[in-house]
């Protein structure tokens, strides 16, 4: 799975309607906005899914060095 494939699967299954709304921009403002939807979708879950706050933490400071 590539990370355009991943981000695509990922917003399309947050259930939002955000991803309905994105097929109306062009193909290149689509895939910017699935990447940062995705990426927003990947850390909110860090914080909602994680029960251990030291794990939490170490992630989103992972994600913090990525960016």
């Amino acid at each position: 799975m590539t990370p355009a494939q991943y981000c695509e699967e990922k917003t399309r299954q947050s259930g939002s309607s955000f991803y309905a709304s994105f097929r109306f921009l062009t193909p290149e403002r689509r895939a910017a906005m699935t990447a940062l939807y995705a990426f927003c979708r990947e850390v909110d879950d860090v914080v909602d899914e994680t029960s251990d706050a030291h794990v939490a933490a170490t992630t989103l400071n992972w994600w913090r060095g990525e960016l």
